[in-house]
């Protein structure tokens, strides 16, 4: 994928058609890989939004909106080749690229990864807050929705309409469709959410290693919130507890999805900390598909705003090793050397860099100094 992304940089067209043929290679791979193929599909499509993200982070956001503007005449034409298939198409690109594209936008301006998923999770509590006004009664809708998409695959089946198996996995369906439309609006919102995030992730991980190798995995470890917007977090739990609605239960289930991201962070310092093998993140990964583990992963997010766990955290083998050698390496040079979309390194988080007052001015100088290089980088690719 690196090598992709290292095209992608050469031009908008470039970008426009590595981003429009990973969408297509999405698209098409539970045609041509089965049912194994659905599960690599939703990373495909997450790569493909990376790329306009990468070339809005890297070169300003006019080459990406002209990467952009061709990419959707690209799903036109596809759209018109697949006949009908143009408004699914465009619904991809509402659901999977717009939140990309305004998360990197918001890290571009702020170099702030905290900021970039706050961004995100606005997103998706504005999907939530929409479907409450436009629709009124969400869970309704859902249970429309779901009801006519069973009655419709068995009325189109042929002779699976038939079949006793499939008239009892229809009926197994529709006793889950209550627990399925509550569930529906903070899921879609969530999947908002992770969409626009994790493709940035994606854009800045390659970003790093095409011109700051390590800085991305730096800016993770460190991100945090900070206390005030963990209090703002249970302030708002509290709250939907005590009056039990349904909008309010929908932006809390949100915004603890993004509280997971902090949990995150603090588990991939642990093993990068401790020297502990990359396998804990893969079996960490891999049981986050259970609720209960991504629930746990977002409390312990929550919790580190006021623990602060990864200064608690003793050191390991990882911190053994030295770092790279810079002897050769002025201050000058390595400022001119470090990613020209972050401007400067990111230090570690500390509860000062959100709490303490008297840090504020200095480091609001810091990100105004990365920010105006941010936009020279962009000038200068123009």
């Amino acid at each position: 994928m690196i090598r992709l992304a290292q095209h992608a940089l050469k031009g908008p067209l470039a970008a426009a058609g590595v981003s429009s043929g990973l969408l297509c290679l999405g698209l098409l791979l539970p045609l041509l890989a089965g049912p194994a193929g659905v599960y690599i599909t939703l990373p495909v499509i997450w790569c493909s939004a990376a790329i306009v993200s990468l070339v809005l982070l890297r070169q300003g956001v006019a080459p990406a909106v002209t990467a952009l503007g061709a990419v959707m005449l690209m799903v036109l034409l596809m759209g018109m080749l697949s006949r009908g298939g143009m408004l699914q198409l465009f619904a991809i690109i509402a659901q999977f690229w717009l939140p990309a594209v305004l998360v990197a936008y918001v890290l571009r301006q702020t170099v702030s990864l905290d900021m970039a998923v706050m961004a995100g999770a606005a997103i998706g509590i504005l999907l939530v807050v929409v479907m409450h006004l436009v629709v009124g009664d969400p869970v309704a809708f859902w249970e429309r929705i779901i009801g006519n998409y069973i009655d419709a695959s068995l009325n189109t089946g042929g002779t699976a309409a038939i079949d006793p198996q499939a008239q009892q996995q229809a009926e197994t369906l529709r006793s889950m469709i209550g627990v399925m439309a509550r569930l529906a609006t903070p899921a879609t919102a969530v999947m908002m959410m992770l969409t626009g995030v994790t493709s940035v992730f994606l854009a800045r991980g390659w970003q790093a290693r095409l011109f700051n190798p390590g800085g991305f995995q730096q800016e993770f470890h460190s991100l945090r919130f900070g206390k005030t917007v963990a209090l703002g977090v249970l302030a708002i739990t509290g709250v939907s507890l005590v009056l039990e609605w349904s909008l309010l239960s929908h932006i809390v289930i949100v915004l603890l999805s993004a509280m997971m991201f902090q949990g995150l962070a603090v588990l991939h310092a642990l093993v990068r900390i401790r020297g502990m093998s990359s396998g804990w993140l893969v079996g960490i990964y891999a049981l986050m598909i259970l609720p209960h583990t991504s629930a746990l992963v977002g409390a312990l997010g929550l919790a580190d705003n006021w623990l602060n766990l990864r200064r608690l955290l003793p050191e390991g083998k990882a911190q053994d090793q030295p770092p790279p050698a810079e002897s050769d390496t002025t201050l000058q040079d390595r400022s001119e050397a470090v990613d020209g979309d972050s401007g400067t390194e990111v230090k570690a988080d500390t509860p000062d860099d959100h709490d303490n007052p008297e840090g504020a001015p200095e480091q609001a100088s810091e990100f105004k100094d990365e920010r105006d290089s941010l936009v020279d980088d962009g000038d200068q690719s123009k």
